[in-house]
């Protein structure tokens, strides 16, 4: 349950109209905290303690779901549907209006694939990158340069896939990062990280991984973003 114990910076309401997704990144922690000392939840910390700044508290589902994404790509359909009839009928009981989510592969699902698969979503679903993109806008922040040099890996869920590879690039410029080096195929043009949705990990998968590696080395960039 990773609602249970919120630091106690980050304010949320039961009855609020805009709900926070959170997705499965308690469960990868269990493998990346553990092995690789990365936790995976801080980034949906972070993303509370924005929603927070801009004076959003959401409420979040007190035993929340996965959104199903890797049941539809490894093709249990039937299994998928049955998951999101269950996130719908809980999200709807909430009243919520609008589901934020910082995870592409949660928004993609939630927005495009349950109503392509008949499944009425009642609520607007925003991407982190849209929010913020919206509220800073309105010219209430500013940002310290960052001094480095950095490169960005697209998401494909939300690049290729969802057409939104601008959001994640507008909030870079406005670091005014002495560097931002495009690595050779980006955008819609991205090429996948070699994650391939936990199945298939083969020959490859790696060998796309190494390339993209080394791709990013290429840019000369200290710091990857993704």
């Amino acid at each position: 349950e990773q609602w249970e114990k919120l630091p106690e910076d980050i304010r949320i309401d039961p009855n609020s109209k805009t709900l926070f997704f959170g997705g499965c990144a308690p469960y990868f922690d269990k493998f990346f905290n553990h092995k690789l000392g990365v936790s995976i939840s801080n980034t949906n910390m972070d993303s509370l303690r924005l929603l927070n700044f801009f004076d959003i508290i959401p409420s979040v589902l007190p035993n929340e779901r996965c959104c199903g994404h890797d049941l539809l790509w490894t093709g249990d359909v039937d299994n998928f549907k049955i998951l999101a009839d269950l996130n719908i009928e809980a999200i709807n009981s909430l009243g919520i209006e609008q589901v934020i989510t910082t995870c592409p592969e949660c928004y993609r699902t939630l927005s495009h694939d349950y109503p392509k698969h008949g499944i009425d979503i009642l609520f607007k679903v925003t991407h982190m990158y849209d929010f913020l993109e919206t509220e800073i806008s309105k010219g209430a922040v500013e940002f310290r340069q960052t001094g480095e040099k950095i490169t960005f890996q697209d998401s494909c869920r939300l690049s290729r896939f969802a057409g939104r590879a601008d959001l994640p690039r507008k909030l870079l410029q406005r670091l005014k990062p002495d560097v931002f080096k495009e690595m050779p195929e980006t955008g819609s043009a991205a090429i996948c990280c070699g994650n391939t949705g936990w199945t298939g990990c083969d020959s490859h998968s790696k060998a796309l991984q190494a390339k993209r590696l080394r791709q990013a080395r290429a840019t000369r960039s200290e710091l990857l973003i993704t």
